[in-house]
C-alpha cells in the first residue's frame, strides 16, 4: 500500500475505515441525495493519529459525530478537481494505535455533484419518471459522500435507500430481504436494503434509482433496465453472461467472489461502455446491437471481478494494473466463448490489432501532454485522473502483458502466472512495484528469470508514446478487411456488393472502416495513388454494407461501433460538408458515451463548417451529457471546462 495517493488528501494509512452503514434518501424534486454515513474505524499508525481526514467535493456536511457525540470539524479550501479535505480531530483517548470508534457524517449531494446524474423523465426511455445514477470512478466518490477516496482504502458496507413508491433502487451490493422493498412514509416511499460483504474501494460505490424491471438471465444474474427496454437487454446479454463468468472462473482458477452478477442498462447519457460495479455492472445502451455482436464489453466487466475489484490498483497512477490485465482476460474469454481455442489465434489477433490501432490514435491525440501516455504516469501536482483517461492503460498494459507472456515462454506459463498473481494479491490494492517484484520472483522460480529481467521495464513503464515492442499477432482475419478497404480507396469497388462482407463479424467490419479511414486520411494528405472517396461513394458504401442509419433500415438495429467509424470516415472525407451531417448530429445528440462523442466532436472541429455545427450543438445538448463527459468535451472543444 502506498503511503501517499496524489489524488487523495485522506490519511488512509493512519486510520482505516473498515465498514460503512449507509442511509440514503433520494429527493428527485430537489435533485438531492441525503446521506447518513456511519463508519467503523480503527487507528492503524503505530504512532497514533490526531485526526481523520476525508476527501469531500461539493457536498454539504451538516453533522459529524464520534461515538454518537457531536464533534468539531473543518473543511479545507475547495479545489475544482479534488474538492476539499474534511478534518475531524480525534480526542486523546481515541488516538492510539488500535483504537476503534464510530464516525457518523451526515451530508447532502445536490445537483452540482459530479458523482450523480439526475435525469428528467424526458431523458429516459419510458418518459414517465426521472432517473438517477452514480459514477464514482475515478475520484468522484468524494462528491457522493465524504470518504477515503483512494483505491487503496477498502471497506465492507450495508445500505438502505429510500425512494419514491414507483422507483426501484439498485446498488453495487447484494439485495437483502429477498430484494423486496419495505413501505415507508405511509406508503408514499419505499426502502430497499443491501449488503456488500466483500471489501471494496470508494470508487466502486454505486447507486441507480428509476423505474426499473429485472429479468433473470442466468443462475446468478439478472438484467435490469427500464420496462420498455428490459426485454432487449435480456435478449442481448442472456446467452453470454453466465458463459463468461464460468470461463473466467476456469481461467483464474478462483471462484467468482461477489455472489450475484447483475447487469443494468442505463440511459444513453452514461459516459462509458461499462462500469464494473460489484454485483451490478452498469452498461451503455449502445451495446444493444440486436445481434450480440458487442457483448465483449460484458466480458470485460466480468473480468474486472478478478482484475480490478479483487486485485486493485493502489492509486490511479497504476490504473494499467486494473485495465491491462482486464483486457488480457477479456480477450481470452471472448476467444474461448467463440470456440477459438485456448491459444487465441486469429480472433484473438484481430482484437489485439484493433487495440494497437486505438492505442496509436490516442497517443497521437495526446501530443500536448505526452507524459500522460506513460504506462505509469505521474498524477502529482494536481493532475485530474479523468484527464489522463485514454486507451493507454488498457492497450499498452495489454501489450506489456503480451510481451511478458513471450518472455515467460508462451500462453500456458502466462496463465499459470496470472493464477498465481490472483492468489498472491486478491483482496489487496497493489502498485506497479508490487507487480514487478512478484513477476521477477515468479519467473526466477520458473526458470525464466533471465528472460523477464531482459524486459526494458523502464521504457515500458515510464517512457511516453508507443511501447518499445509489439508482440506478433495473427493478422489473417484483418487481411480481408484491409484488402476490401484498399479496393474502395483505389476506386476499384464499382462491382462492390453485400457479398463482400457476408459472414464477417462486426469486428471485421470495424477493421474495414478503420483501414478505409486511414486510406482516406492519406489521400486527403496527398497520398499517391489514392482516389478521394466522394460523398456519393460513401452513400453507396452505407447502402451496400448497412452502415449508419442504413443498418437500422436493413438490420433493425444500429451497431454503434460501426456507425461511429462510418461517421468518422464521412467527416474525414467531407468535414462539416458531408451529406451525413444531420445523421451524425443526431447520433451525437442521442449518445453520451465518450468513446464516440469525443472523437466525433473533435473531427467535426477540423473544418470551419463542422465547427460551426459542433459548438452550438454541444452547448444545446450539454446538459444531456454526464458531468464527466461535459468536462472532457469542453476541454476538447477549447471551451471553459
Amino acid at each position: 500500500m502506498p503511503v501517499v495517493d496524489p489524488s487523495s488528501a485522506s490519511n488512509f494509512a493512519e486510520v482505516a475505515l473498515e465498514h460503512l452503514t449507509l442511509a440514503l434518501d433520494v429527493d428527485f424534486g430537489a435533485s438531492s441525495l441525503r446521506v447518513v454515513a456511519t463508519w467503523r474505524c480503527r487507528v492503524l499508525a503505530a504512532g497514533g493519529a490526531e485526526a481523520i481526514i476525508l476527501d469531500a467535493k461539493k457536498v454539504a456536511v451538516s453533522s459529524v459525530r464520534l461515538n454518537g457525540a457531536p464533534v468539531a470539524h473543518s473543511m479545507g479550501v475547495e479545489s475544482d478537481v479534488f474538492g476539499a479535505a474534511l478534518t475531524v480531530p480525534l480526542p486523546e483517548q481515541l488516538r492510539a494505535a488500535g483504537s476503534r470508534f464510530e464516525l457518523e457524517v451526515i451530508s447532502e449531494a445536490g445537483p452540482a455533484s459530479s458523482a450523480v446524474q439526475w435525469l428528467p423523465a424526458e431523458q429516459t426511455a419510458g418518459k414517465a419518471h426521472p432517473y438517477l445514477f452514480t459514477q464514482c470512478q475515478a475520484i468522484h466518490a468524494r462528491a457522493l459522500l465524504p470518504c477515503q477516496d483512494t483505491p487503496s482504502a477498502k471497506f465492507t458496507y450495508e445500505a438502505t435507500a429510500r425512494v419514491p413508491e414507483w422507483a426501484t433502487a439498485l446498488m453495487s451490493a447484494q439485495r437483502t430481504a429477498g430484494g423486496a422493498p419495505s413501505p415507508v412514509d405511509g406508503g408514499a416511499r419505499r426502502a430497499f436494503t443491501f449488503a456488500q460483504p466483500m471489501r471494496v474501494p470508494a470508487y466502486l460505490l454505486a447507486l441507480a434509482v428509476g423505474e426499473l424491471e429485472g429479468r433473470p438471465i442466468g443462475p446468478r444474474s439478472t438484467a435490469w433496465a427500464e420496462p420498455c427496454v428490459v426485454g432487449a437487454v435480456a435478449s442481448e446479454f442472456g446467452q453470454d453472461t453466465e458463459r463468461f463468468l464460468a470461463l473466467a472462473e476456469e481461467l483464474a482458477q478462483e471462484p467468482y467472489a461477489w455472489g450475484i452478477y447483475d447487469v443494468l442498462c442505463l440511459p444513453p447519457s452514461f459516459p462509458y461502455g461499462g462500469m464494473e460495479n460489484p454485483c451490478l455492472t452498469f452498461c451503455t445502451p449502445t451495446l444493444l446491437a440486436g445481434d450480440r455482436s458487442l457483448v465483449g464489453v460484458i466480458a470485460h466487466e466480468v473480468s474486472h471481478s478478478w482484475t480490478g475489484n479483487l486485485v486493485t490498483n493502489a492509486s490511479w497512477e497504476h490504473f494499467w494494473l486494473n485495465e491491462g490485465w482486464t483486457v488480457w482476460m477479456e480477450r481470452n474469454l471472448v476467444t474461448r466463448a467463440a470456440g477459438g481455442g485456448a491459444d487465441g489465434g486469429a480472433l484473438y489477433g484481430l482484437h489485439a490489432l484493433c487495440g494497437v490501432k486505438a492505442l496509436r490514435e490516442d497517443i497521437t491525440h495526446q501530443t500536448a501532454r505526452p507524459e500522460l501516455t506513460r504506462l505509469v504516469p505521474s498524477l502529482a501536482g494536481g493532475v485530474d485522473p479523468d484527464d489522463a483517461f485514454s486507451r493507454v492503460p488498457y492497450e499498452k498494459g495489454f501489450l506489456l502483458l503480451s510481451h511478458l507472456a513471450q518472455q515467460l515462454g508462451g500462453d500456458e506459463p502466462m496463465r499459470a502466472f496470472f493464477r498465481a498473481y490472483i492468489q498472491k494479491f486478491k483482496a489487496r490494492a497493489i502498485s506497479t512495484d508490487d507487480f514487478c517484484e512478484f513477476a521477477l520472483h515468479w519467473a526466477d522460480a520458473s526458470g525464466r528469470g533471465a528472460q523477464v529481467r531482459a524486459i526494458d521495464w523502464q521504457r515500458w513503464l515510464h517512457a511516453p508514446g508507443m511501447p518499445p515492442s509489439i508482440a506478433p499477432f495473427d493478422e489473417s482475419l484483418a487481411l480481408a478487411s484491409a484488402q476490401l478497404a484498399s479496393r474502395w480507396a483505389m476506386g476499384q469497388a464499382a462491382d462492390g456488393s453485400p457479398a463482400d462482407v457476408r459472414g464477417w463479424s462486426s469486428l471485421q467490419r470495424q477493421v474495414f472502416l478503420d483501414k478505409l479511414l486511414d486510406e482516406v486520411r492519406a489521400a486527403r494528405d496527398g497520398g499517391a495513388g489514392r482516389a478521394p472517396l466522394g460523398d456519393a461513394e460513401l452513400q453507396r458504401l452505407a447502402s451496400l454494407y448497412a452502415f449508419g442509419s442504413a443498418a437500422g433500415d436493413q438490420r433493425g438495429a444500429v451497431n454503434c461501433e460501426e456507425a461511429f467509424r462510418f461517421y468518422r470516415l464521412c467527416l474525414a472525407q467531407s468535414g462539416g460538408g458531408t451529406s451525413f451531417l444531420r445523421e451524425i448530429l443526431s447520433f451525437l445528440k442521442s449518445n453520451g458515451r465518450m468513446k464516440y462523442v469525443r472523437p466525433l466532436f473533435r473531427d467535426l472541429c477540423q473544418s470551419e463548417e463542422g465547427r460551426a455545427a459542433a459548438l452550438p450543438a454541444f452547448q444545446a445538448w450539454r446538459a444531456n451529457y454526464h458531468p464527466i463527459a461535459q468536462h472532457m468535451l469542453a476541454l476538447d472543444l477549447g471551451l471553459r471546462a
